[in-house]
């Protein structure tokens, strides 16, 4: 028995159907478990080579693909290194905390999440929980997606970060914000395994919403 490898990958998310074919050559050779065998001949000569032919019709069905992984970049202006790509796509997460100062508590815009996504007709939106209170502290914008290489099935996804309800605090330790990540495609909703976790350090003031 052979597996069969195909050389490139079909664009999953932009074709319904993929249509392979698969050609099957015996050289000739002699198996070598084999004592005897028999010779074709045509023309009073060998047959070197026989040869079969068959196609496969492959149908592709969407079933809405979720990323497990993404990473959080705290400029918004920076862009995805070829490491992060590279982490993203082989769904490498370790858990971690990210530590931003207490300015960045009450700036508009605290950062930015960035993650792979399949799936090409999309209605995506990305939200937050926090265990510890009925208030969501932290806000997502809707993500952005663009191909992440040319001609690629794959999309890099962008959702903007933003403290959407200041908490009272005063704590010399900083202020830990953790916070559960879903992401909802079409209708179905699925959550990120890891926590977003971010310290903000020396917050000594007190914030109001």
């Amino acid at each position: 028995m052979n597996n069969l490898h195909l050389a490139q990958i079909p664009n999953y998310e932009l074709e319904k159907f993929v249509l392979i074919n698969v050609q099957a050559i015996d050289n000739g050779t002699q198996p070598k478990n084999v004592k005897s065998f028999i010779r074709r001949r045509k023309n009073n000569k060998l047959f070197s080579s026989l040869q079969i032919t068959s196609e496969f019709l492959i149908e592709i069905r969407d079933v809405d693909e979720f990323p497990t992984t993404y990473k959080f970049l705290s400029h918004i202006d920076e862009d995805p290194t070829n490491q992060t790509i590279t982490d993203l796509l082989n769904e490498k997460q370790p858990s971690r905390v990210y530590y931003l100062p207490q300015n960045a508590y009450l700036q508009p815009t605290i950062g930015k999440i960035v993650f792979i996504f399949e799936d090409h007709d999309r209605q995506i939106s990305l939200n937050g929980e926090n265990e510890d209170t009925d208030e969501n502290e932290l806000g997502f914008t809707e993500p952005t997606c663009e191909m992440l290489t040319e001609n690629s099935h794959l999309l890099l996804c962008t959702s903007m970060v933003y403290t959407a309800n200041h908490r009272s605090i005063f704590d010399e330790n900083g202020h830990l914000v953790a916070t559960s990540l879903f992401l909802t495609n079409n209708g179905k909703t699925k959550a990120f395994p890891r926590k977003l976790q971010i310290k903000f350090e020396n917050i000594v003031r007190h914030f109001s919403s």
